[in-house]
């Protein structure tokens, strides 16, 4: 797999994506899905532990576009974005199709219900279960699950018989439970989503992304524009601290002897 400073990337279509997901649920084979946005991609090359949690994952996919404009700066490129918003309902569907049981695990209480509820009504052969996933801040400890809340939390899972599993969680929490616990899941597929849950359970009900944004790659932009008190340091100087961390790490690797 290719790698942006250090940083694994999956260059797959979405077509690509879907068929590995499919041939996962047939044959039970255990397949780990996580996304890569500029934040992520920032946060890891300043956290090892995140770092390596995310390149344990099986496939891990570019959700944003900065991301993806870099990529060529080592030799390869990613055919186009994929994000959760816009993959998991057909995930879901390819899962419903299977009258599989999908498992949605993450964000504040009720958050996850409202969401099953918004996919149940859409797909009422697919069976689902659903957890919040503020055990961290019910217990006092935020950004930390305790080992035996997260043993209790895979017992639950595995309890439904899941095939997916959906984990909505802020990261870096959401890539190390996965990567400390996704192997004790006995659910073939799971995925992380950061806040797709909040979107999905939110008042309104549509694609998080209107077409004409993913069309024209204004995704950023439109994130911003709806919530720029809370995201325009994102969007500005950690973009541009992310690019200059890239720049840095291909310049170090031309410099290296071949």
């Amino acid at each position: 797999m290719p790698s942006v400073a250090g940083i694994r990337i999956s260059p797959l279509r979405r077509l690509d994506v879907l068929q590995l997901v499919e041939t996962a649920f047939d044959e039970r084979a255990s397949l780990r899905l996580t996304f890569l946005n500029p934040d992520y991609a920032r946060r890891a090359l300043l956290d090892r532990q995140l770092l390596a949690d995310i390149n344990a994952f099986d496939l891990i996919l570019v959700d944003g576009n900065g991301v993806r404009w870099l990529t060529p700066l080592y030799g390869f490129s990613v055919p186009e974005r994929l994000d959760t918003d816009s993959l998991a309902p057909d995930l879901f569907r390819a899962l419903g199709r299977r009258r599989g049981r999908l498992f949605l695990f993450g964000c504040a209480p009720g958050v996850a219900e409202r969401a099953a509820g918004r996919i149940g009504a859409r797909l009422p052969g697919l069976a689902i279960g659903a957890l919040h996933g503020f055990q961290d801040v019910e217990k006092g400890h935020p950004g930390h699950i305790a080992e035996e809340d997260a043993e209790s939390i895979v017992g639950l899972i595995n309890a439904f018989e899941a095939d997916l599993v959906v984990v909505s969680l802020p990261t870096p929490l959401q890539q190390r439970w996965v990567s400390v616990y996704g192997q004790r899941l006995t659910a073939p597929v799971v995925m992380t989503a950061g806040s797709y849950l909040d979107h999905l359970a939110g008042p309104v009900d549509r694609d998080f992304y209107p077409p004409w944004v993913n069309r024209l790659q204004l995704n950023w932009v439109y994130r911003l524009v709806r919530e720029p008190r809370r995201l325009w340091r994102r969007y500005t100087i950690e973009t541009a601290h992310f690019v200059l961390l890239v720049l840095r790490a291909r310049l170090r690797r031309a410099k290296e002897p071949r």
